[in-house]
């Protein structure tokens, strides 16, 4: 029987990884044993969305749920197409490294996300941190075990802009993973990624996500070896 990893998010989740098969092999390398890893992130996904496609997962998988301001910001009630309970397309990477926006655009959205984007954080964090929650607990009810996941962030371009978001949500998670003793895995500092990493302020490119995977790896490595 082999490992079994599983990343939920939403699109910056989706991009932060190289892909299912170059990933499996860095973790089955890593660990001398194989291991089957697949990045199940998908644009806007919620935690409520992220629950209900729990079921195709094997016994025992470690899942990763993507955390960030964006899904403490996205509202419960908003249309969803739930994408289908498979492992990631063929395309799994929508961003292209030679198209990505200058750094004066980049700023420009650190704006335009605290003028629309911050007012949705403060008016549904509590209910998805809820939907968290229900998340967390589905996964121990069935056999599986959580983990969360900061998102990737241009912190170049950010710096402390989101600061007021990030204190609350940051709270939850280290809150939730300390009443739940799973890993909290945060690697916007440690990673030593660059502006140009990224498409925008949340959505790696190439090297970026080369860079995340690897850091990832490591540390999904070092969960799998525990008993």
């Amino acid at each position: 029987m082999c490992d079994a990893v599983a990343l939920y998010g939403g699109s910056r989740a989706r991009e932060c990884t190289v892909g299912d098969a170059d990933w499996s092999a860095t973790l089955s390398e890593a660990l001398g044993r194989e291991v089957w890893a697949s990045n199940y992130g998908h644009s806007n996904r919620t935690f409520d969305e992220d629950r209900e496609t729990l079921t195709c997962l094997p016994d025992g998988a470690l899942v990763l749920i993507g955390v960030d301001e964006g899904r403490f910001a996205k509202p419960l009630n908003s249309p969803r197409t739930l994408p289908p309970a498979v492992p990631s397309p063929p395309r799994q990477h929508h961003y292209d490294d030679r198209a990505t926006l200058d750094l004066a655009r980049k700023r420009q959205l650190v704006a335009g996300w605290l003028d629309r984007g911050f007012p949705r954080f403060r008016k549904n964090c509590i209910a998805n941190a809820l939907s968290l929650v229900k998340l967390v607990t589905a996964c121990e009810a069935l056999g599986l075990h959580p983990a969360l996941m900061a998102s990737p962030l241009n912190s170049a371009i950010v710096e402390g802009a989101f600061d007021d978001a990030l204190d609350v949500w940051v709270g939850i998670c280290r809150k939730l993973s300390a009443e739940h003793s799973m890993p909290f895995i945060d690697l916007r500092k440690s990673c030593d990624l660059a502006a140009c990493d990224f498409y925008d302020l949340f959505h790696l490119t190439e090297p970026g996500y080369v860079k995340w995977q690897a850091a990832l790896s490591s540390e999904v490595a070092a969960i799998l070896r525990q008993p």
